[in-house]
């Protein structure tokens, strides 16, 4: 991220999610028709299983599957790249800037600092980006799958996913309550949601293109925000050894 973005963070002690269909991939959260059609077979055992009549099986699938195409409009994601050694590849796509940096967490870390689980509003979810195409196997069981599903083109990021899904998306599935139509979902396009930063950052990577002055100005900046204990490593990926 940038200076900017990082100062946010550490400053208001949030982190910003975006909504998923507003990310660059119209893919995100999409609902396969393999997904589609694992669907159906749920509910045509679902049908027999308990005598339901083909309306009211009809209208339970037409029901969940139309809410499971809105879930991406009431779900919001922070990305993070899963790996032991820094990725060329990520610092050349995010690190627009040449001066920018890396924050590095644990999957264990980002859980407490996030507080895993619900609150008022919504359930928090965190789970490792799979990596699919047209002939992986689909179970439909788990709503939140295509959440947590990219095409393997994308499998260069080993993304690891923190999903914030609201209460009123859950409530489209399978509830007998008005869906609204697409365009009329006015859910804001991100959120940002309080953490717990100095749980969060175990250390800060200087981008590998960075000028010469600028870790000292961003060591200069933890200390003036309670954080100068924090290790500030700059990164040697182009240095010959």
């Amino acid at each position: 991220m940038d200076l900017t973005k990082f100062l946010d963070l550490i400053l208001n002690k949030t982190i910003y999610l975006r909504r998923v269909d507003k990310f660059e991939d119209p893919y995100e959260g999409y609902i396969s028709s393999a997904y589609k059609a694992d669907l159906v077979n749920k509910y045509d055992e679902l049908q027999l299983d308990h005598n339901i009549s083909q309306d009211s099986r009809d209208r339970l699938y037409a029901t969940h599957i139309y809410g499971q195409e809105l879930l991406p409009m009431y779900a919001y994601a922070s990305c993070w790249y899963l790996g032991d050694v820094e990725s060329a590849a990520m610092w050349k796509l995010y690190g627009e800037h040449k001066n920018c940096i890396a924050i590095c967490s644990t999957i264990y870390d980002l859980q407490v600092a996030l507080d895993e689980g619900d609150d008022e509003n919504g359930l928090m979810y965190l789970q490792e980006v799979e990596y699919v195409n047209e002939s992986s196997i689909v179970d439909a069981r788990s709503f939140l799958k295509p959440m947590f599903q990219k095409r393997t083109s994308f499998s260069h990021e080993n993304e690891f996913r923190a999903l914030y899904l609201l209460n009123k998306g859950l409530t489209l599935l399978n509830s007998g309550l008005h869906q609204p139509e697409k365009k009329d979902v006015t859910n804001a396009d991100g959120i940002n949601l309080d953490i717990d930063v100095k749980q969060l950052i175990n250390s800060i990577y200087i981008s590998p293109t960075a000028g010469a002055n600028f870790k000292s100005i961003v060591e200069k900046v933890l200390e003036l925000a309670g954080f100068d204990g924090l290790e500030c490593i700059q990164s040697d990926l182009y240095k010959l050894k």
